[in-house]
């Protein structure tokens, strides 16, 4: 039997799901304007010129052709870019929309007359099935960061005997990847391969968002918070990004998709914990609540700045959430959600992996943040709530 539930997903922070591609000038427009069309305010449009080229072509156009076939031949970037930018006239030439955020419309500027290709231009471009203007979070998405919220809580049920074993193997294993899988399949009841996995039972599909109101573009950057002034600094990263926009940002975009559990399959294996929506919601609460609380505490409760305003009230909404107890819960996913969120941290003897320091030794890790820059607020990454409904 298969038990079906409407899932609902409301961003409260801003949301990225990666494609691996970074766009440049040569894929991208800042503007207020577009042909006969105004906007009222900048906005970020991801155009196609291929859709540019098409329409020269069709209308016989061959001076621009000629100019675009010389500049192509020179591999000219930036005449390229002015090419397109100029000759980007039309609705009909677009992928889709964003709105920006100031901060990226200054960067923009300032990057005006540069190599294209320059890193400080390059924009992360966020998932849309092919051939869809909306942003999409895969279930894949979502299925993964319950099944870290709920092995969490499967190690925490385990006895003291159960856990010093993990804990003794652990230190024998010289590869943490080959000993996590071990530990996953130990928690889910030492099934045999992938296809016995107990969270197969569990499905949830992809949910979008709408194309028009939902996407912004803007500037994440990587902070610290200084222990002397107690103020949040940037240090060097600095990276744009397209997101989903949360409901901290203005906005009360939230979407529906569906979540299944087999019951039936669950049943054929042996696992230490069943997998009921009601596991889910405890679980991700749990998890989640417990590890927000821990960032906003070493990071952002004592910032005396305001910066931290709308992270204050992300403490509020997740505190409301695990007073009601009821069909709510919190769940962070995408990229830049913080390697805790992601991993068994809470084990002593499961340190994320970092990068090796010039000494040659592991860097530490968990002192600092990415955080998006809504217009002077800053805000962390990934933060949505979530409401089963049963159908």
């Amino acid at each position: 039997m298969k038990e079906r539930y409407k899932l609902t997903i409301e961003p409260l922070t801003p949301v990225h799901i990666g494609t691996g591609v970074e766009l440049t000038p040569l894929d991208y427009k800042v503007t207020s304007k577009l042909g006969t069309t105004d906007f009222k305010k900048n906005m970020y449009f991801k155009f196609s010129s291929d859709k540019i080229l098409k329409r020269m072509i069709e209308s016989g156009d061959t001076q621009k052709l000629a100019k675009f076939e010389e500049a192509s031949v020179k591999g000219n970037m930036k005449e390229l870019q002015s090419f397109f930018q100029q000759n980007l006239t039309s609705v009909e030439d677009l992928d889709y929309p964003c709105e920006v955020t100031n901060g990226f419309v200054k960067r923009y500027s300032e990057n005006q007359g540069k190599d294209p290709y320059d890193n400080a231009s390059k924009v992360y471009q966020m998932y849309r099935p092919e051939g869809l203007k909306t942003p999409v979070i895969p279930g894949s998405s979502l299925k993964g960061s319950i099944r870290t919220a709920v092995l969490n809580s499967i190690l925490y049920d385990i006895s003291d005997e159960k856990y010093n074993e993990l804990k003794d193997e652990f230190n024998k294993v010289k590869d943490p990847k080959t000993f996590e899988t071990k530990l996953q399949k130990a928690l889910l009841g030492n099934y045999s391969d992938a296809k016995n996995d107990p969270f197969r039972a569990v499905q949830i599909a992809d949910c979008s968002f709408s194309a028009k109101n939902s996407q912004l573009v803007g500037e994440l950057y990587n902070v610290s918070l200084n222990q002397q002034n107690k103020k949040i600094e940037h240090l060097k990263i600095q990276i744009l990004a397209e997101v989903i926009k949360g409901n901290l940002m203005g906005t009360s975009e939230k979407t529906e998709t569906t979540l299944l559990i087999d019951t039936d399959l669950l049943k054929t294996n042996q696992i230490r914990k069943m997998i009921t929506a009601e596991e889910i919601a405890k679980s991700c609460n749990e998890f989640f609540e417990e590890r927000f609380y821990h960032e906003f505490n070493k990071f952002y409760e004592d910032a005396f700045d305001n910066s931290c305003n709308l992270i204050n009230k992300l403490d509020e909404i997740i505190t409301d959430i695990k007073n009601k107890n009821d069909n709510s819960f919190i769940i962070r996913v995408g990229r830049w959600s913080q390697v805790e969120f992601v991993t068994f941290d809470s084990l002593d003897f499961k340190k994320p992996k970092t990068s090796l320091g010039k000494d040659g030794k592991p860097k530490g890790w968990g002192g600092t943040r990415t955080l998006f820059d809504y217009n002077g607020q800053y805000l962390p990454m990934g933060w949505c709530k979530c409401t089963i409904t049963k159908l």
